[in-house]
């Protein structure tokens, strides 16, 4: 999606990501299409992406997507039907619809759940090397509560299973061992250690580096199953 670039810009993107991430999950509990529903959550506020404004997000994000979609001819007129049509009627709460309809709605749902907490996600994505670095906050009221690393977890399925990445990356301050928790549980294997990496309250804190790659979450995943 093109754009020129609007202060908040990045809050937006990650939000796109948060609900692809949750509506490929329900797609995956529901039955249906979970490519289909990913892309639907990705686009359903491309319009406020792209300019900024968030205004009849439904409509003006369908006109959107129908742009930059027939261009592409990667889907069905059936498929291309779905996926509008749900981007369409996104804010009708009261009336329920088609499944995909219903899932991202939900999807919404679930993802604005985490946006009341006081946490932080990122997500740098580098495509040419096919990576990403996620970065996380949670306010210390929340700590405890396992919030953080399924959110996490929600980002490394969309990152191996949607963009097709082959490693994820976390890096987390020496003594924090909350932070640090999180990749140790997911399978992240550490990899080193960044000496003053960065200055705060202060002082110079050492930085802890953990990867995963594709194939490691991928023999972890079916361990689970």
């Amino acid at each position: 999606m093109s754009h020129e670039g609007f202060p908040g810009q990045e809050e937006v993107w990650i939000q796109l990501v948060g609900v692809s991430s949750f509506a490929s999950l329900l797609a995956t509990r529901r039955g249906v299409n979970q490519e289909l529903a990913a892309i639907t959550g990705l686009l359903h506020g491309c319009y406020l992406y792209r300019t900024g404004i968030n205004v009849f997000p439904g409509p003006n994000s369908a006109d959107t997507a129908r742009q930059l979609l027939r261009g592409l001819q990667l889907f069905s007129e059936e498929e291309l039907y779905i996926i509008l049509n749900s981007i369409f009627v996104q804010e009708a709460c009261q009336q329920v619809q088609g499944s995909y309809e219903e899932i991202l709605k939900d999807a919404i749902h679930l993802h604005m759940n985490f946006s009341p907490v006081r946490q932080s996600l990122t997500c740098d994505i580098d495509l040419g090397n096919r990576k990403a670095e996620i970065g996380y906050w949670l306010g210390q009221e929340y700590e405890g509560n396992g919030l953080i690393t399924k959110a996490v977890n929600v980002l490394i399925e969309h990152a191996f299973e949607q963009l097709g990445l082959n490693k994820v990356e976390i890096g987390a301050a020496t003594d924090n061992r909350r932070s640090r928790a999180i990749p140790e549980k997911l399978g992240f294997q550490r990899e080193g250690e960044l000496r003053d990496y960065e200055f705060l309250n202060g002082r110079f804190l050492h930085r802890v580096m953990y990867g995963l790659r594709t194939e490691e979450w991928h023999s972890i995943d079916s361990q689970r199953d």
